[in-house]
C-alpha cells in the first residue's frame, strides 16, 4: 500500500530540513494535548514545525504558500511545545510551518519554511 499525502508530505519536510542544515530530533511528537510534526535543531536553537502538506494540479498555480495555509490552531501545538520546551531544559526555539505541495501528475513538490516566531527564554 502506498503512502498518504500527508506522510509523503512530512517525508520531503524531513528531506528538505536535513538538505538545509537541520538536524531531526523526532517525528510526530504525540503529547497529551497535540502532535508536533518535526523537531529539529539548527546551530543552537530547537525549530519546531508543523507540516501543511497540499496536494495541487499544477505548482505553477502555487503562488503564495500563506494563501493556501489555513490559521494554525496553536493552542494544543502551544500546550505541546510548551511542555516539551520545559521537560528538556530549552532555551532557545522557534514555532514554524514547513509547506509542501505536491503536483502528483509531475511527481513533483514545492517545499517553503513559513517563520512565525523565535522565543528565547
Amino acid at each position: 500500500m502506498g503512502k498518504t499525502i500527508a506522510q509523503l508530505g512530512d517525508d520531503l519536510a524531513v528531506r528538505y530540513l536535513q538538505e538545509h542544515g537541520y538536524y531531526i530530533l523526532e517525528r510526530n511528537r504525540e503529547g497529551k494535548s497535540g502532535e508536533i510534526d518535526i523537531v529539529a535543531r539548527l546551530g543552537n536553537a530547537y525549530h519546531f514545525f508543523q507540516v501543511k502538506t497540499k496536494s495541487v494540479e499544477s505548482l505553477k498555480e502555487v503562488s503564495s504558500f500563506e494563501k493556501y495555509l489555513p490559521e494554525q490552531k496553536q493552542g494544543h501545538v502551544e500546550t505541546a511545545l510548551d511542555a516539551y520546551v520545559r521537560t528538556h531544559n530549552i532555551e532557545k526555539w522557534q514555532l514554524d510551518v514547513v509547506a509542501v505541495f505536491i503536483d502528483i501528475k509531475d511527481k513533483k513538490a514545492r517545499v517553503e519554511i513559513i517563520k512565525n516566531r523565535a522565543v528565547d527564554n
